[in-house]
Order: C-alpha cells, then structure tokens, then sequence
C-alpha cells in the first residue's frame, strides 16, 4: 500500500464524524427553526412577508405593491412605530416580534390589512379572501355621516364628502360610509351634498373635469380644502379597503326620475368597470316605495336602506312595505320624527329588520337611543372607540 492511500484514509477517518456532527447541527437547526415558527403561528403572529406575498402583493424597494382592478396598492411597514400604511390607510400593529430576521405581527391586523383571512397550516401560512359579510351587521354599528367629519387641529368640519373624510374615519375604525351624490353638468356622479353649499354657490352643477380640479370644503366653511371625488374615486377607495362600505344618499326628491335613474345606471356603470363584487357593498337608501322599483330595475341591489326623513308613510305604511321586500334591510328614521317610538322599533325588529337613526353628534345621543333599542347610527363625530365604551358599560 502507498503512503498516499494511507494518509488519504486518515483525512476521511476524520471527514465522515465531522460531517455528521454539521448534519446533526443542520437538523436540529432546521427542527428548533420550525419549532419556534410553528409557536408563533399558532399563538398568533405570522410573517408579514410571507403574508402579503400570499396575498398577492409583490416586494418593492420600499414595502410591497399590488394591483387590484387597475388599482396599484402600496404597503409600506414603519418598524419604529408598529404601522403598515396601505395608500394612507393606516393599520396599527398590536403585537409584533422579530425571527431570523423576519418581522412577525399579529394575525387580526394582517387579516385587516389584506382584507382576508389566514390560517396556518402545518408551519406555512395560507390566505384566502375574505367571505361576504352582512354588512348592515357589522360592527361597530356607526355610519359615518357625508364620509365623516374632518378633524383638524383648529377645526371639525362635516358634509365634505372628501378623500380625507374617509380616510381619517376609516382610520378611527369606521366601515360604513354613507356619502351624497349629485350629477355634474355632463351627468356623472360626484361626491357633494348639494350644489349651493358646497360648489360654486350658485346652484349651477360644474362638469366633472371642473368639480375635479375644484378645492372642496365643508361646513363650516374653513381656510382648509378638500380633495373632490367622483363615484370613480370612492370605488377606488373600496378597492384598497375591501371591507369598506357605501351606503348612498343621493337626493332623489330633489330630481326627476330621469335624474335618479341616471345617478343609479352611472353609479353600476363605474363599479362594474373595475369589479363587479363592488356593488355588493353599496347600499342605496329609497326615499320614497316607488324608488325601490325603480333602482331594482337598473341592478339588484342585496342591501337597501328605506330612509324616511322624505318620506310621507305612516308607521304602519312603511311595515307593510319592508316586509314586502327581503331586500329592504333596516330603515332610518330622523331623531325628531314622530314614527320613532318603541313600538314601531319593536315591529320593524320582528320583521329581521334593523333601525336606524340620524344623525347624532355625542355620546349622551348615542346612549339615549341605544336605550330605546336603536340598532345603528349615523354620525359625523362619535368613533367606534366610542360605540365600544358605550358596549362594555352596558353590559
């Protein structure tokens, strides 16, 4: 035997056990690293990037970004303070972690950030999209009045109708949005609760390029402006935020039918130009039982509101009515309108219907009618955080 094959022996003499200690090392490696992982998951928090990856989102140089419906959403994750911001959209983290360099965070505000829902199966992380909701039963049992007020640091405006109404209250929690509509002069439908107040002051509907390029404001009327939307805009808005909702009010005593049916095959048109799945959450309000037909005719809304503040039905009229049509869901009735009494609350509830009322500004309102069985609220100022404080005492 060479001297060679001899000291090559001693080499691997020495390989081998060296090779097994590092695949040793390797697997226990591999078994702690899925054994840590598989505990967050399960307790609750679960990587951020492999979550936006299964929910379709790509990574970019500064977070991540889909397109959804011609609509690029961008996420991006600020570690100091705990918050994905979503397109302005601001989403809070309540629990977070790091792990092989991986940010962990809790699964609710990831399942609010994607708008769907994940599940953990065996250590890899699965998302599905979100299931249809009730949504005239959703929590916190607020709509937010013309998109909700704006909350400045000198001032509180309403009736914006605004971009920035509806991402401050979405931020404060709101998920349904209840926003005026109105045709512009070429007969597309813009977000303004009337052309007088909060246009041009004459009365007179600009085009839709005018009321776009046009600085909004509200009441009171403050040195601050808004950024104007058309329904095209809002739609866009409910792309990003897919568990957000809009329930309409478009002044249809104040028009002709022509007009209503106008706002309404407009209103179908844009949603359906970027994603059917949008008219499932816009709840029209009726103002009178004709319009019910009427909007029916156009697209079969699931969700409708029969608001009654226009509206000349008896208590007993408008019972009759509702229980006609599964798809009339609740009714809202005015603060000071004498059909909101217990009794009539007590028959709309037997009927599987809700009531609501508008529109109410403080937390003394919100717990008068909650007392009398209300279920729901228009409001410009109360937040969900208030609707939970008035839930845990009421208990």
């Amino acid at each position: 035997m060479k001297w060679g094959d001899k000291n090559r022996r001693r080499r691997f003499r020495w390989l081998y056990p060296t090779m097994l200690v590092v695949g040793l090392f390797l697997l226990f490696g591999m078994i702690s690293f899925y054994y840590v992982r598989t505990n967050l998951l399960t307790s609750g928090l679960y990587p951020v990037e492999e979550t936006l990856l299964e929910a379709g989102y790509t990574k970019t140089k500064t977070g991540f970004r889909k397109k959804d419906a011609n609509v690029i959403i961008d996420i991006q994750w600020n570690a100091k303070t705990k918050v994905f911001d979503k397109n302005h959209y601001r989403f809070k983290a309540h629990q977070e972690t790091t792990f092989w360099k991986k940010t962990y965070v809790d699964k609710e505000t990831l399942e609010r950030l994607t708008n769907g829902q994940l599940s953990n199966q065996y250590g890899f992380v699965q998302y599905t999209k979100v299931n249809k909701k009730d949504w005239l039963r959703v929590s916190p049992r607020l709509i937010a009045h013309a998109g909700g007020t704006v909350r400045e640091k000198e001032y509180n405006t309403k009736y914006t109708n605004s971009l920035e109404a509806l991402r401050q209250n979405y931020n404060l929690g709101h998920r349904l949005f209840e926003m005026d509509f109105n045709l512009t002069s070429d007969k597309k439908l813009a977000a303004v609760h009337d052309w007088h107040h909060f246009g041009n002051k004459d009365d007179v509907a600009p085009s839709s390029k005018e009321w776009k390029k046009f600085q909004g404001y509200g009441s009171p009327e403050t040195p601050s402006r808004f950024t104007t939307m058309l329904i095209g805009d809002v739609f866009d808005q409910m792309i990003i935020n897919r568990d957000m909702v809009l329930v309409t009010d478009i002044k249809s005593m104040e028009i002709s039918k022509e007009d209503r049916i106008t706002q309404f095959k407009e209103l179908v048109s844009e949603a359906n130009k970027r994603d059917k799945e949008l008219l499932d959450r816009v709840i029209p309000q009726i103002y009178h039982q004709e319009m019910f037909g009427e909007i029916e005719s156009i697209y079969p809304f699931k969700h409708v509101i029969y608001t009654l503040y226009a509206s000349p039905d008896s208590g007993e009229e408008v019972l009759d009515f509702i229980a006609k049509h599964k798809e009339i869901e609740a009714v809202t009735v005015p603060i000071d309108d004498s059909r909101l009494t217990p009794k009539f609350i007590e028959q709309v509830h037997k009927l599987g219907k809700r009531v609501y009322v508008h529109t109410i500004q403080t937390y003394e309102s919100l717990t008068k009618y909650a007392a009398i069985n209300v279920d729901d609220f228009y409001t410009g100022l109360l937040t969900p955080q208030d609707m939970a404080v008035y839930e845990s005492v009421s208990k």
